[in-house]
This record gives structure tokens, sequence and C-alpha cells, in this order.
């Protein structure tokens, strides 16, 4: 196809009901290419209404077009990255509730600890437990504080 002419035009609100159409038609050279003219087309018309200067950027040219396409491809990237952060996270928080019930486990027995009727073993049993539910506090507070990046499958951690 050989586009030969091309033709824009604006209608401006006078206000009371009224408006004025101004319109411009080019015809084309041989091998200019009208997206091109028609963008400047588009820019004079817009500049001989008096229109504010911020429609040319709201017109729904190639140019333009082609901006918010990519405005929406990176937004979609954008939303594809923090969506993989999120399964990621959300991953590494299954594998931490089975040693978090462990640690709440491990709470409720220190809580429930008779010191009355313990034998050296149940207090020998406790005192581990304990070791190790300190050193799982001491990771996480490490974790936190150098934001490292900790194996969840480390065995110092349940």
């Amino acid at each position: 196809m050989k586009v030969k002419e091309i033709e824009f035009g604006v209608t401006v609100n006078l206000g009371d009901y009224q408006s004025s159409k101004l319109s411009l038609k080019a015809e084309l050279e041989d091998g200019e290419d009208y997206m091109e003219a028609l963008a400047s087309l588009q820019k004079e018309v817009i500049e001989l209404s008096g229109a504010r200067p911020w429609l040319l950027k709201n017109l729904p040219t190639y140019k333009n077009n082609q901006e918010v396409l990519k405005t929406l491809e990176e937004a979609q990237e954008c939303y594809q990255n923090k969506r993989e952060q999120l399964d990621e996270l959300m991953h590494q928080l299954r594998k931490l509730e089975p040693r978090l019930s462990e640690a709440e486990r491990l709470i409720v027995e220190f809580n429930n600890f008779d010191s009355h009727e313990t034998t050296i073993s149940n207090l020998s049993d406790l005192v581990q437990k304990f070791e190790k539910l300190k050193k799982y506090q001491e990771k996480l507070q490490k974790r936190e504080t150098e934001e490292a990046n900790n194996d969840p499958n480390d065995p110092i951690m349940f």
C-alpha cells in the first residue's frame, strides 16, 4: 500500500457549547515516510490550534503507542520479577514452618518444665534442646544483621 496523502485535525472546545475545528492535509512526496510526516503534521496542528502541548503525548501515534508498549513491557517484567521474589520468599517460608513449629514446641516444653520431678537424663536432654534453640536464635539474628543467605537445610537450625 502506498500512502499519498495524510490529514490530521483537532476540535477545540471554546466554551458555551461552541468549538472550533482545525485540520491540515498534506500530500506526500515520493519516498517520504508517512509516519514521520503525520507526526510533524500533528505537531503543527496542535501548535496552530493553541491546544496544550501535552496533547501531543496523548495522541495515538505510532511513536506514542510504542512508548506505551515499552512502559507496559517494563511493568510486566517488573511484576514478573516481584512475583518470582514473592514465590521464592513463600518457598523459604514453607521450609521454615516446621522449624518454627519445633521452636514453639520446645518453648512449651521449657515452660512446662517441672524441676521437682526431673532426672539428670531429663535435665541433660532439656539443656541440649535449649542449646539447639539458642543456636537457632543466634543464626536468625546473624541473618538479620548480615543479611546472610543461610541454607534452610542446615542441621543446626533444627
